[in-house]
């Protein structure tokens, strides 16, 4: 049964690499590196080689060492990112990826699971007492700004066996807190998995006749076309899961930013015309009735009462009993030609090293293992895990591989979650000014001066 699945997940990725070719967005990359990957994550195995592992050229490529059997620990909020034993194409490559690591230095990693608070409480505690609490720490998106400005992570540049100038450290992989790298994304799952994109039923699209994934390929899949296809033409045209979900994804997929990063501080910029269009083309899809305010969006979306549906990448396996087929297309851009940009949900994992003696020696060591591991393999077997179980089509992946190489997310994503003066600010201002009658100016005013205080005036 494993050499099945393991010839399977080779014979999809080379379908993924060579044979269906990736689309040209705009005629130039899009937010962050992107790189067509020719690696087989389907070569590996799901158990230590016990040699040399040709399935891996970035981790082989790093300096030996032999840790002589010890066990680090590893503290997640979702222990089957690292360790999974369901046994699918993409579990299979996050447990044979932890073996690579593991197998490369002869070393033990014992994952654990704890809820973020917990981590955060446990870890705070630790670091207080001056002892050892995990070599790594894997915690959500949403917490990130949370940990990073409360001291309890250690800035990876302190660590020699990390360094960030590698290519398997993308421009969206490394987040920052005060000029200084805390964590990276791509060493803990797939990009792709946690990225917004628009789902939209082929059936409806073909009755009215219009190219979806052609305008996407075109650079014309903007708001404007977006919104055009609701008025007036479906009732409760979109789903997503909130009214502040969709404000999120329109924000960030315009590719605007809340803050703006001068003479090393943040501070509060998002305020005058572009973000007032936001608001306005916002506003046009809540007022004209296009949104689908359902208790069950996806499957409402799935049962063929709209045309499009909004939520992350990995919401695709929901949508296994839909009737209709479905497409997959990015979040739309502002104007044409512009790159397209994908929200993020918070859950996404970021890998961190804990500060002081909360972690051991080897951590700056094995967080490098597990970036250069994931280089060219897990964002592929993800895509072999979506072609296998999920999609309808092979243009559905290649939309998914850009989504997953154009994150973005900003220091309010980051800290806003915990941090009410950044929140206030940032996006909360704009979801109210267009949910309530205050103008987006007005409720920036009112909370700007908290949100100065905690990022400090340039």
């Amino acid at each position: 049964m494993k050499k099945m699945t393991i010839l399977l997940l080779l014979v999809l990725l080379l379908c993924i690499n060579s044979g269906c070719g990736w689309i040209r967005w705009n005629g130039h990359s899009q937010l962050g590196n992107t790189t067509d990957s020719t690696s087989d994550p389907g070569s590996v195995s799901s158990e230590p080689s016990g040699g040399e592992n040709l399935g891996y050229p970035a981790l082989d490529a790093l300096p030996e060492a032999d840790l002589e059997g010890v066990t680090l620990a590893l503290t997640t909020h979702h222990k089957a990112d690292f360790d999974d034993d369901s046994g699918d194409l993409y579990s299979v490559a996050l447990s044979a990826r932890t073996a690579a690591v593991q197998d490369k230095y002869h070393v033990g990693i014992a994952v654990v699971e704890k809820e973020p608070a917990a981590i955060y409480a446990e870890l705070q505690d630790s670091i207080a007492k001056g002892e050892y609490f995990s070599d790594l720490v894997a915690i959500p998106l949403s917490w990130y700004g949370r940990f990073a400005a409360d001291g309890l992570l250690a800035p990876l540049s302190d660590w020699s066996a990390v360094d960030l100038d590698k290519p398997y450290y993308a421009d969206t992989d490394a987040l920052y807190w005060q000029g200084a790298p805390y964590g990276v994304i791509g060493a803990a799952s797939a990009r792709a998995k946690y990225a917004y994109c628009v789902y939209f039923n082929e059936a409806l699209a073909q009755e009215a006749k219009i190219d979806l994934y052609g305008m996407a390929a075109d650079g014309n899949w903007t708001w404007d076309v977006f919104l055009s296809l609701l008025e007036g033409r479906y009732d409760a045209g979109v789903a997503c899961a909130s009214r502040e979900e969709l404000i999120n994804c329109l924000f960030t997929s315009s590719g605007l930013s809340y803050t703006t990063l001068a003479d090393g501080a943040r501070y509060g910029s998002a305020v005058g015309e572009p973000t007032e269009g936001v608001i306005e083309r916002a506003k046009r899809i809540f007022e004209e009735g296009a949104f689908a305010d359902a208790e069950n969006p996806a499957g409402f979306f799935a049962g063929g009462g709209c045309l499009f549906y909004i939520g992350t990448v990995s919401e695709s396996y929901s949508l296994n009993d839909m009737p209709d087929s479905y497409g997959v297309l990015p979040l739309p851009c502002l104007a044409e030609g512009d790159e397209y940009a994908s929200y993020v949900s918070g859950d996404m994992p970021v890998l961190c090293i804990p500060a002081g003696a909360a972690a051991s020696e080897h951590a700056g060591l094995i967080l490098e293992a597990y970036s250069a591991a994931s280089y060219e393999t897990i964002d592929n077997a993800y895509l072999s895990w979506q072609m296998a179980y999920c999609l309808r089509d092979n243009r559905s992946a290649q939309m998914i591989k850009r989504i997953g190489s154009s994150m973005k997310y900003d220091f309010a994503y980051l800290f806003g979650p915990h941090e009410p003066a950044v929140a206030d600010a940032t996006y909360g201002a704009v979801q109210s000014a267009v949910t309530g009658r205050k103008t987006h100016e007005e409720l920036y005013q009112a909370a700007e001066a908290d949100f100065l205080a905690f990022v400090g005036e340039p």
